[in-house]
């Protein structure tokens, strides 16, 4: 926390005028069409859609649809990995984010799926952090058009605006928080898989099928 300290001082106010700061962009990409998804598991990869954005700011890649390895070397442009960050573009979750945590190999993005790709830092740390405030989320949303559903752009959700702080200072604030960050995926990934261990001994425990005994003894 006292490390921290001093790089928060310099982000006392999120959308003061910056001195050499400037309003951020960011580079979005989508998209693979779903005409092109195969949904027998196998020798496939995995596709991440909206419906993989979790509440909790994580993405839940263990429910997902799977395209074959042939589309996905096509599209090796849209591979995702751990610590990458996605937002909904269409829909009643509209504006939904959540960051990559995936215990698995890597997975692909689908359509009306959005990757921020930081202009700043190799990780979205930042713009993560500044999506938690409600008065830049909520410009993105505000933008959903649509009569039968809301539906973002890409475009609409770079018009967005944020002031931000020099480059400088957004490298140090990546540089200190990156630990922690990549302890929220460490954490999120083993507590998964947890219940997933869960998921499948519980049922064999309760039938009988199971016993503790050699629970434990496989265990050790």
């Amino acid at each position: 926390q006292n490390s921290l300290w001093p790089t928060g001082e310099g982000f006392r106010n999120p959308f003061q005028e910056w001195s050499g700061g400037r309003v951020v962009s960011y580079q979005l990409v989508s998209l693979i069409p779903t005409s092109q998804v195969n949904e027998i598991p196998g020798f496939h990869r995995e596709r991440v859609q909206i419906k993989n954005i979790q509440e909790n700011r994580t993405v839940d890649v263990d429910d997902v649809d799977y395209v074959s390895d042939i589309i996905a070397n096509k599209n090796s442009e849209f591979t995702l990995k751990n610590g990458d960050l996605l937002m909904a573009m269409t829909g009643a979750t509209v504006g939904k984010f959540g960051l990559i945590v995936n215990k698995k190999e890597l997975c692909l993005l689908n359509q009306r799926v959005a990757r921020f790709i930081p202009n700043v830092g190799k990780n979205p740390w930042f713009i993560y952090c500044a999506l938690l405030n409600d008065i830049f989320l909520n410009q993105i949303i505000e933008r959903a058009e649509g009569s039968a559903q809301p539906n973002v752009s890409a475009g609409c959700i770079k018009s967005a605006k944020l002031s931000v702080p020099p480059d400088q200072l957004i490298k140090h604030f990546i540089l200190k928080v990156d630990s922690l960050f990549q302890n929220i995926i460490q954490n999120v990934q083993e507590s998964r898989t947890l219940a997933s261990l869960r998921d499948t001994l519980l049922p064999r425990l309760l039938s009988g099928e199971l016993s503790f005994n050699e629970l434990n003894a496989a265990a050790s």
